[in-house]
């Protein structure tokens, strides 16, 4: 990687997930969410010009909405209006409206989980429809709408997601969470949220300015392993020319080495932006392994790397040396609000990928929950090719989704060409 060649990160299509269904949801209905039969403009429809491509998706009609049949024309969407006019965007001429339930709820209520399932449908549709270059998500519901069916475990509320600028790959538009204006109004509410608020506003905005980063097929760029000769050579090659940098990656029957019965299951490296290698791991690579890990000059990334050191001191039988940067641990230095840091939402929140571990995370799961000994089911995957292959695909992604993750950590420090020297 040359000093003066700007990070390359790769312009193609993205499969490494499966693809989004776009909303057709065939177990929830209006008919079993009936608020349509309780409300003065039932099932509104999205409004607005969209001019700058800008879809904003909020809560729930109000009362006055619900009159009107219009979208955010109360006190929270004059609020709106007025917080985008200072960026010149006009709430309808340039921005599609729409809620993510249709409906008014009762006396103005939250809505419920049912009610949002239910529309996610028409959301979606309007999605599709209007192909948006910004989404703005306002508040909890929204952010259920929008990701609830995608993301499939721990999706957490406004806290977790506000602030971020989502190059969402499976709507190919900028995803840009914030509050909802009626929270701002609330009495409770202090000046910080207000802050917040326009600071997010603010960045949202500017995505309109940025090109879109779309990529492809993520799995074009991993390479798996299965003969002897072919893993050994490529440890022997890196051996033989030491990278500068390499991020690497365990798969593991169980969280803790030391219980009976723990053992590396698969291991990847990337050393490339373009390339991640894994396979599954046998004692006859231990030494070429070691090798690699012990040389101090070759400089570690991985997420949560204490977990690779330990499992590598005690199934390896050396010290990981040259241990560099650790994405988990500098995401949480730079923002700490909970749940953030993992590498699964790095990668979403990073580069749009918002699911790429599905298939595999039910078997990398302790049978016995509470027990951090407790050995996993991940063993049943390499029973055949094919879940031995969805393991090392996964496994590599984990690889060269913290190669990237770390070097735009380390951009956004303004570091990588003094790094690189």
């Amino acid at each position: 990687m040359s000093k003066n060649k700007p990070f390359f990160w790769p312009i193609q299509k993205n499969l490494a997930t499966k693809p989004t269904v776009f909303a057709k949801n065939k177990e929830k209905t209006c008919l079993e969410c009936k608020l349509h039969l309780h409300c003065n403009s039932p099932k509104m429809e999205a409004t607005g010009k969209g001019k700058k491509g800008i879809l904003i998706i909020a809560e729930a009609p109000g009362a006055e909405e619900d009159a009107r049949g219009l979208q955010l024309v109360g006190a929270p969407g004059k609020l709106l209006r007025k917080e985008l006019a200072r960026h010149k965007i006009n709430l309808d001429l340039d921005c599609i409206k729409i809620n993510a339930i249709s409906c008014c709820p009762p006396k103005n209520r939250k809505p419920k989980p049912l009610e949002v399932e239910a529309c996610r449908a028409r959301v979606w549709s309007v999605i599709r429809k209007h192909k948006p270059k910004l989404i703005l998500l306002l508040g909890n519901t929204a952010i259920e709408s929008f990701l609830g069916h995608r993301w499939k475990k721990d999706l957490g509320g406004i806290i977790r997601w506000r602030g971020w600028c989502i190059p969402d790959q499976d709507v190919q538009a900028w995803v840009c969470p914030t509050y909802h204006p009626s929270f701002l109004l609330h009495p409770t509410t202090n000046e910080v949220a207000h802050v917040l608020f326009r600071k997010d506003l603010k960045a949202a905005i500017r995505c309109l300015k940025k090109p879109f980063p779309k990529r492809g097929n993520d799995l074009e760029l991993v390479r798996v392993l299965r003969k002897q000769t072919s893993i050994t050579s490529y440890l022997q090659r890196m051996i033989n020319n030491p990278p500068k940098f390499m991020a690497f990656d365990y798969e593991t029957t169980g969280l803790k080495p030391q219980a009976k019965g723990q053992r590396i299951v698969s291991i990847s490296f990337c050393i490339d932006p373009k390339k991640a290698v894994a396979f599954l791991y046998h004692k006859r690579y231990r030494k070429l392994i070691a090798t690699l890990l012990h040389n101090r000059r070759i400089k570690k990334i991985a997420s949560n790397i204490k977990f690779e050191m330990v499992w590598t001191k005690d199934k390896i039988g050396c010290d990981v040396r040259g241990c560099f940067w650790d994405t988990m641990l500098y995401a949480h230095c730079v923002d700490n609000r909970r749940g953030i840091t993992s590498l699964k939402f790095q990668t979403y929140v990073q580069f749009g990928v918002v699911d790429y571990a599905s298939e595999v995370a039910p078997y990398l799961v302790g049978i016995n929950e509470r027990d951090g000994n407790s050995l996993n089911r991940i063993m049943e995957l390499t029973k055949n090719k094919e879940g031995a292959r969805l393991l090392l695909q996964y496994n590599a992604l984990d690889s060269l989704y913290e190669f990237w993750l770390a070097f735009k950590q380390m951009d956004n420090k303004g570091r990588y060409n003094k790094l690189c020297k």
